[in-house]
């Protein structure tokens, strides 16, 4: 009894673990089913889509046709376009001369751009340098010119007083100098 229960419990929970995989297994079937029916109408339409190709191939052959005319037309528009082409390289050619050219001048123009640049700014430091400093100085010196001109002279007096002085300081040295020699000459001859 014992082994026969244990294949009951065995079945019974095989049953149960086997019941999602059937369900499953159902659920399977019937998106099947709806697929056939759908693959069905998508051969329906296949068919159609056939039907509506072979329209498209004979429209497709008339349209070769036109396209041959047009491509012998294109034959002629490529000669003519050829001859242009030359004509636009000969153009070119000069332009590039011409870029060149203008190349060269915008290059001077910077160069006299630049050199325009730094003597306003040399100008504008000269004018500030007269406004700042040398009109300033220029007014100080016409203040205190007569000042400075009443100095020199009270100056130039005192020069010429000492002026005279050091000359008869220069005699007197002189006199003393001779005086020394007559003195040393008389002691020697007494001694």
């Amino acid at each position: 009894m014992a082994e026969s229960e244990l294949l009951a419990a065995i079945a019974g929970m095989l049953d149960e673990k086997l019941k999602p995989v059937i369900q499953k297994l159902t659920d399977l079937g019937d998106r099947i089913s709806g697929l056939e029916g759908r693959i069905s109408i998508l051969e329906d339409r296949v068919s159609g889509l056939e039907d509506r190709i072979s329209g498209l191939e004979d429209r497709m052959s008339g349209l070769e046709d036109r396209v041959s005319g047009l491509e012998d037309r294109m034959s002629g528009l490529e000669d003519r376009m050829s001859g242009l082409e030359d004509r636009v390289s000969g153009l070119e050619g000069r332009m590039s001369g011409i870029e060149g050219k203008v190349i060269g001048l915008e290059e001077k123009v910077s160069a006299i751009q630049k050199i325009t640049a730094e003597t306003q700014k040399e100008l504008t430091e000269v004018k500030l340098h007269i406004e700042n400093v040398t009109d300033k100085n220029i007014t100080l010196l016409a203040e205190n010119y007569c000042n400075l001109a009443n100095k020199l002279d009270e100056n130039n007096k005192v020069t010429d007083v000492q002026l005279a002085y050091q000359i008869k300081v220069n005699f007197l040295i002189d006199d003393m100098e001779k005086m020394k020699k007559e003195i040393a000459e008389l002691k020697s001859r007494i001694a």
